[in-house]
């Protein structure tokens, strides 16, 4: 189950982590090779944890999938965050 939803013009990815079984949400950028944060829906569903390089960077409370990719984008503009080469 993949779903994908828009955010401003941003779109975003979601389905289920196949290791957790919990919903993933990550923006899409094709042919992109910036590494953006991404959340994983805690195991009880009452958090959402967020990623960047591998490593939990926050902790946000229980969120609707659009609120989460709200708060992704501000995490991504906080670290200036830009399109990096990609595959041409």
């Amino acid at each position: 189950m993949n779903d994908t939803f828009t955010i401003g013009r941003q779109r975003f990815s979601c389905g289920i982590d196949p290791r957790t079984g919990t919903l993933c949400i990550q923006s899409i950028h094709p042919y992109d090779e910036t590494n953006y944060h991404w959340a994983r829906q805690g195991v009880t569903g009452h958090s959402w944890f967020v990623f960047r390089e591998g490593k939990r960077v926050a902790t946000l409370g229980q969120l609707t999938k659009e609120q989460v990719a709200q708060e992704l984008l501000n995490l991504d503009r906080q670290a200036h965050l830009h399109r990096r080469g990609g595959i041409w």
